[in-house]
C-alpha cells in the first residue's frame, strides 16, 4: 500500500481483517480529480477504484448529449465489469468531484475476488445497488419535480464528500440531470430561496442538510434504506 495512509473507503472498511488483507498490498493510492477520465468507453479496463472522497460520475452518450446514469463514491468502487468478468468499459468514466482513493490492477483485482468468498460476497451486493440505483434514478426522472431531484443529487454529492462546499459549474449538473440549464439555474434558485443552499460562481454550500432532505423526493431516503439493508452498512456517513 502506498503512503501508509489508510482507506477511508466504506467498502474496503467494511471487510474483515483477513478480507482487508487480501487486497491491502496491492492497493494504489491516487488522485481523482474533477474532469478526470478514468477510462473511457471501449476502452480495457486496467484499475478498480475505491474512492477516500469525491465522487466518480458513469456517463452515457448519444447523438453528441451526455447524461450521467450512475455515480460512485466512497461507498463503492468503480469497476462492476471486472466483476461480472468483462475487461471492457461500456460507459465512460470520470471524476466528478475532487477527490483521492486507491486503485487495484485488473487481473489482480480478479484474483483477488476467486480467492476471498468475503470480498465476492460484497462485491455482488454492491452490485445489486448499482442497479437498484439506476432503475429508481429512472423513475425518478419520470415522476418527480427538477427541484426534488437536484436536491436529491446535491445530497449524494454531500455525502460522499469531506466539507459543504463542492466545486461544481451549473453546466455540469445540467449535464448530469440531464436537462438545460435554464433549469437548474430554475432549481438552484428555488433551493436558495428556501435557504438550503448557497450558489457563488463555480461552487454550491450545503447550509441546512436537514432542509435539503426535506425538499427531496423520498428516492434518496429509499436509497439509503436499501442500500442498509444491502450492505450492511450505512451509506450516509459525512
Amino acid at each position: 500500500m502506498s503512503f501508509n495512509v489508510a482507506p477511508k473507503n466504506l467498502f474496503l472498511r467494511s471487510l474483515s481483517k483477513s478480507a482487508y488483507e487480501t487486497v491491502a498490498g496491492h492497493l494504489q493510492y491516487v488522485e481523482m480529480p474533477h474532469g478526470k477520465v478514468l477510462v473511457n468507453r471501449g476502452d480495457l479496463i486496467e484499475y478498480a477504484y475505491f474512492p477516500d472522497s469525491g465522487m466518480i460520475s458513469i456517463i452515457a452518450s448519444a447523438q453528441g448529449q451526455v447524461v450521467e446514469v450512475g455515480t460512485i463514491g466512497k461507498e463503492g468502487f468503480c469497476g462492476i465489469n471486472l466483476a461480472l468478468g468483462v475487461d471492457r468499459c461500456d460507459r465512460e468514466q470520470l471524476g466528478q468531484v475532487d477527490g483521492y482513493g486507491w486503485k487495484l490492477e485488473r487481473e489482480q483485482f480478479k484474483r483477488c475476488l476467486g480467492q476471498n468468498e468475503e470480498l465476492r460476497r460484497l462485491t455482488h451486493r454492491f452490485i445489486l445497488t448499482v442497479l437498484h440505483h439506476a432503475s429508481q434514478s429512472a423513475m425518478c426522472n419520470r415522476l418527480h419535480k427538477l427541484e426534488e431531484r437536484c436536491a436529491r443529487w446535491l445530497l449524494l454529492t454531500h455525502d460522499r464528500g469531506e466539507g459543504d462546499t463542492v466545486v461544481l459549474i451549473q453546466e455540469f449538473i445540467a449535464m448530469m440531470l440531464g436537462v438545460r440549464r435554464a433549469g437548474v439555474n430554475s432549481a438552484l434558485r428555488y433551493l436558495t430561496d428556501a435557504g438550503v443552499v448557497q450558489v457563488s460562481r463555480g461552487a454550491i454550500t450545503v447550509c441546512n442538510r436537514k432542509g435539503l432532505e426535506d425538499m427531496s423526493c423520498s428516492c434518496y431516503k429509499d436509497f439509503n434504506t436499501f442500500f442498509l439493508e444491502t450492505m450492511g452498512f450505512p451509506f450516509q456517513q459525512y
